[in-house]
């Protein structure tokens, strides 16, 4: 490619996975920025995601309570057994003292909610560094919020069979689309792309599904129905090629949701 006959065609080079970018004809288009910017985050990556459903997912979108006594019992298995998969996995960083080098750390995002802040209470005493990140703030459910699938289906029938048929895209009233909520975290995901090592995040199923579509290549249609539980956290593992996902069980805790 580059040849005098291919001088009208606009392309970008993509070479040794990013130590150099060649661009022509490219000074146009949302689309085109949009892939040389990611082309230029991206890196080989090592290390896993691990995506924690939050306590108590089910709560309205204005909800926010602290932990209950079961939540707390939730935060220290989930501890539990993230560090003793991480030992496991001779990851061995995850006991060892905090410090201002570049040695391996574990990264944690939750959500601004009391109930993902104070998951990461146990997390806090081992190696690892913990964000709050606004951006991970479940979908907003606009008029929906609160209602049964049965109430939905009475109040707002004609916008039901929309989402139905589309439901990534589709906003019910004065709510957020799967779709608006991947652009609320594409700088998130940016940021993840430029990291090495093992993050785990917290949140609602709403931002977990978004951000394992991504990793898993699943089509806008699956995000909507993929399915988080309590009890599991799913670990992504980082492929040149193609990422693997596995569940880990958590540990002497059942799934009440």
């Amino acid at each position: 490619m580059g040849g005098p006959e291919e001088e009208h065609l606009s392309y970008i080079k993509f070479i040794n996975f990013g130590e150099r970018l060649e661009l022509h004809n490219t000074n146009y288009g949302y689309l085109i920025n949009k892939v040389v910017f990611y082309l230029m985050n991206g890196k080989i990556k090592s290390g896993s995601l691990f995506l924690a459903r939050c306590y108590k997912n089910y709560l309205d979108y204005n909800q926010d309570p602290p932990l209950d006594a079961d939540g707390l019992k939730y935060a220290r298995n989930l501890t539990k057994t993230l560090v003793e998969h991480l030992k496991d996995s001779g990851r061995e960083y995850i006991d060892k003292p905090r410090d201002d080098t570049d040695s391996p750390t574990l990264q944690v995002w939750t959500s601004v909610k009391q109930r993902t802040v104070e998951t990461t209470q146990f997390l806090a005493k081992k190696n690892v560094n913990i964000r709050n990140r606004i951006q991970l703030s479940q979908k907003n459910p606009g008029l929906t919020g609160g209602l049964t699938e049965e109430e939905i289906k009475e109040k707002f029938p004609l916008e039901l069979v929309q989402y139905d048929h589309d439901p990534y895209h589709y906003r019910f009233p004065r709510a957020e689309s799967y779709h608006d909520l991947a652009i609320k975290v594409e700088p998130l995901i940016l940021e993840m792309e430029r990291m090495s090592g093992d993050l785990l995040i917290i949140a609602d199923e709403t931002v977990l599904r978004v951000f394992y579509g991504y990793l898993m290549s699943c089509s806008s249609y699956e995000i909507a129905t993929l399915d988080f539980k309590t009890d599991e956290i799913i670990e992504v593992k980082f492929s040149a090629y193609s990422n693997t996902a596995t569940k880990i069980k958590i540990k002497d805790y059942d799934n009440t949701e």
